[in-house]
C-alpha cells in the first residue's frame, strides 16, 4: 500500500566525505525523524527533526566521523518510511557528483508505509 505523506529525492553529493544534503517533500504536516545505518544495521545517528508543515525541506547529514564505507539512511513521517543507500568516501575530489543508489531504483519515490 502506498502512503502519499513523504517523497525522499536524490541526496547530495555522493559519495559523501563530511556532509550530505538529503530533500524530502512531505505531502501534509508531520513530525520527521532520521536515523543512519551502517552495513551491519546498526544505528549510528538517530535525530528527531521536529514537527514540519507539507512541502519540500532539506536536512544535512554528517558523515565525518564514520569509516568509509555503505551506510542506509531512514526518514520517517507519522508513519511513512523511506531508506536510501549513501556511501561514505574519504577519497571524494568531486564534490557535485549526485549519483545515489536507491533502494527502489528510483529519483524518487513515494515511501511505503511499514509493515
Amino acid at each position: 500500500m502506498l502512503n502519499n505523506t513523504l517523497i525522499v529525492y536524490r541526496h547530495s553529493p555522493e559519495p559523501a566525505s563530511d556532509t550530505a544534503t538529503v530533500a524530502y517533500e512531505l505531502r501534509k504536516s508531520a513530525n520527521v525523524s532520521l536515523k543512519l545505518y551502517n552495513n551491519l544495521g546498526t544505528i549510528m545517528t538517530e535525530r528527531k527533526l521536529g514537527a514540519y508543515p507539507k512541502g519540500r525541506h532539506t536536512v544535512v547529514l554528517e558523515v565525518a566521523a564514520y569509516p568509509e564505507g555503505m551506510y542506509y539512511y531512514l526518514i520517517e513521517a507519522d508513519g511513512a518510511a523511506a531508506i536510501r543507500s549513501i556511501t561514505v568516501s574519504r577519497s571524494v575530489h568531486d564534490a557535485d557528483a549526485a549519483e545515489v543508489s536507491d533502494v527502489d531504483d528510483g529519483e524518487a519515490g513515494d515511501a511505503q508505509t511499514p509493515a
